[in-house]
């Protein structure tokens, strides 16, 4: 019992910390929980960021070197006469 009065103490003991606020120890030790938590979902996050984009920078070399063999700007004038196409189409169907 003893042991669990003096932790209480320490946690519930009003602290400031760098000349700051004053809060007991149990509020700056949530606080830094949460901070903790912060930073560990972070570089969670880079780590999952960094892996998903793996398999595209390994195929970036190999699909830029399709677009550059392509004729682009005819590609999309064709692209571009389709979708019209498909468009009036749909606006035919639609009317329907």
């Amino acid at each position: 019992m003893n042991s669990m009065s003096s932790l209480w103490e320490f946690l519930s003991q009003d602290t400031a910390f760098f000349g700051g606020p004053q809060s007991p120890m149990l509020s700056w030790l949530g606080s830094c929980g949460i901070v903790l938590f912060f930073v560990w979902q972070l570089i969670r996050l880079t780590v999952e960021v960094a892996r998903a984009r793996r398999p595209f920078d390994r195929v970036r070399p190999m699909l830029s070197a399709l677009a550059n063999d392509l004729d682009v700007p005819r590609a999309l004038d064709i692209a571009i006469e389709e979708g019209g196409q498909v468009a009036r189409d749909l606006t035919t169907v639609l009317a329907l």
